[in-house]
């Protein structure tokens, strides 16, 4: 690997596995508070929870208008290029806007919440719940937008320490509230909390520390001129998300429409699984602030984009294969037999993430990292047009199940014009001979798994711990003699890893067990 790529790779590993240990830790917590939360409130009012906080999200989705893309890569593009005052600038003018418009949706929401909630959602009554629950719309904008900043400045160790912050205070204070009567009032008031509390934390460190090193904001550049750059980068970039956080609304507003509180409920319970392997996915997630720092049509460029996939698709194609197949346990162990729907909404569900072998969750970042920001939007386009019509048709006949069902037709129609623009634009290589030998890894791991499971005779922590130890055990042997690992990737993860200690002893008796398949069938 050359030594200018091996540093951009060593770079982004740093800030992938901070990234991975902020969402690793703070997904435990919030998985343990949800399991705790989905207990004490049952399948009915958990799905009253979940739709309660469906207003404030739609009106969130009209806060960034593309600030948080331009931030991540505006501070990462100023700093690489020595302009420390442009980017503090930048810093300072995103955090103002995206104040301004939070706190101008939380008017909105409050204002509109009997409306909402009898027009929209279908649930008239919760107008109370939806203005509670509508205080979260300030907490949370600024707090992505945090994020984004720390994205940008390599500081993305202090956007992991705020997430635990976030999940530490719900965790704690949702299941207290409710055991003190307030049922679903206070798992919502736990939810605005932990953001409320977490938002003053990321805003304390982002601007006492970070904003001080680089200097102060550049008195050559006004607000005005700052959001008309940032606006004219991200607005595409935003419009785009705006249309799949519209989809993920309109997706509440259809199940609000076709189906029970119990059924939101299960589907709620299979989306909080479902963020392990979302986990696995957190460090693809640097790769946008990575493409922002090299030039699109080099070899350095197509290189990262081509180990991207694979490396991706490494983790997080098993992982998504190995939820799928112990869903039934994952709930049963996790929330009880309560849940009886959630296992086939969340084998369903997870089946998205397997698309990450065809490029899933490389090709939006590269896209973004470019510059080529209508891609991205015509992207959103696609799934909006796709989706729209199916999910209620599909809701109408198969409920939950249809709506998901609506999910995956939509990403992969996307995915397919990203692919086709990336081949076309760029000419990258997307490695398709190496998710190919991942996916056949994969399936064949699964084949034990599904051997012990038939055959169990237990249910729950048993099966998931010799289930899955088996499935490890079964990938980590066959992907090598597959040739999904080759001694290359050895190397690399080794060069990359070379200063990432806790990191690298983790992996090393992985990698030197890799090694020694390798050399044994005569692929070392």
């Amino acid at each position: 690997m050359p030594e200018d790529l091996a540093g951009i790779a060593e770079d982004s590993t740093r800030g992938g596995f901070f990234l991975f240990v902020g969402n690793a830790v703070s997904i435990l917590i919030l998985a343990i508070g949800s399991i705790v939360i989905a207990r004490l409130l049952g399948p009915a009012n958990y799905g009253l929870y979940s739709i309660s906080l469906a207003a404030p999200a739609f009106f969130l989705m009209f806060t960034s208008l593309g600030v948080d893309p331009a931030v991540t890569r505006y501070s990462a593009m100023l700093r690489s290029e020595g302009r420390n005052q442009e980017a503090a600038s930048m810093l300072r003018s995103s955090m103002l806007f995206k104040l301004l418009t939070a706190i101008v949706m939380f008017i909105v929401c409050f204002t509109l919440a009997d409306s909402f909630a009898s027009t929209i959602l279908n649930r008239p009554g919760i107008g109370d719940l939806i203005r509670l629950s509508s205080a979260v719309i300030v907490f949370q904008a600024v707090f992505s937008t945090t994020g984004s900043a720390f994205m940008g400045l390599d500081r993305v160790q202090d956007s992991a320490l705020t997430m635990i912050v976030q999940a530490v205070v719900k965790a704690v204070a949702a299941p207290l509230l409710i055991l003190l009567g307030l049922e679903v009032v206070g798992a919502l008031t736990g939810h605005i909390l932990g953001y409320a509390v977490a938002t003053v934390a990321a805003v304390l460190i982002l601007f006492l520390k970070h904003y001080r090193d680089l200097g102060g904001a550049s008195k050559s550049n006004s607000l005005s001129t700052d959001l008309s750059i940032m606006l004219r980068y991200g607005f595409p970039i935003y419009f785009s998300a705006l249309l799949t956080s519209v989809l993920g609304s309109y997706q509440s507003i259809v199940l609000a429409h076709f189906v029970s509180n119990t059924e939101i409920g299960n589907l709620g319970v299979a989306m909080e699984i479902a963020t392990m392997v979302s986990l696995v996915a957190s460090p693809a997630g640097i790769l946008f602030a990575t493409f922002s720092k090299v030039d699109p049509k080099s070899s350095d460029a197509k290189d990262i984009f081509r180990l991207s996939i694979k490396y991706t698709s490494l983790l997080i194609i098993p992982a998504a294969t190995v939820v799928i197949v112990l869903s039934k346990d994952l709930v049963l162990f996790f929330y009880g037999g309560g849940f009886s729907l959630a296992p086939l909404f969340l084998s369903i569900y997870v089946l998205t993430y397997l698309y990450v072998g065809l490029g899933s969750m490389v090709l939006s970042n590269f896209m973004s990292g470019v510059g080529e920001s209508k891609t991205v939007l015509t992207a959103g386009l696609i799934n909006l047009v796709a989706f729209i019509p199916l999910a209620p048709i599909l809701a109408y006949f198969h409920g939950v199940p249809g709506v998901l069902a609506a999910g995956l037709i939509y990403a992969l129609l996307s995915l397919i014009y990203l692919l086709a623009r990336a081949k076309r634009g760029f000419n990258l290589d997307f490695g398709f001979r190496d998710s190919l030998r991942i996916y056949l890894a994969s399936a064949i791991s699964a084949v034990p798994l599904l051997l012990i499971l038939q055959f169990s005779p237990f249910q729950g922590l048993i099966n998931l711990a010799v289930g899955g130890s088996m499935f490890l055990l079964s990938y980590l042997t066959v992907a090598p003699i597959l040739g999904a690992v080759d001694a290359s990737d050895i190397k690399n993860l080794e060069s990359i890893l070379g200063n990432q200690k806790l990191l690298s002893s983790v992996l090393k008796p992985v990698m030197t067990y890799e090694r020694k398949l390798l050399s044994m069938f005569g692929k070392g």
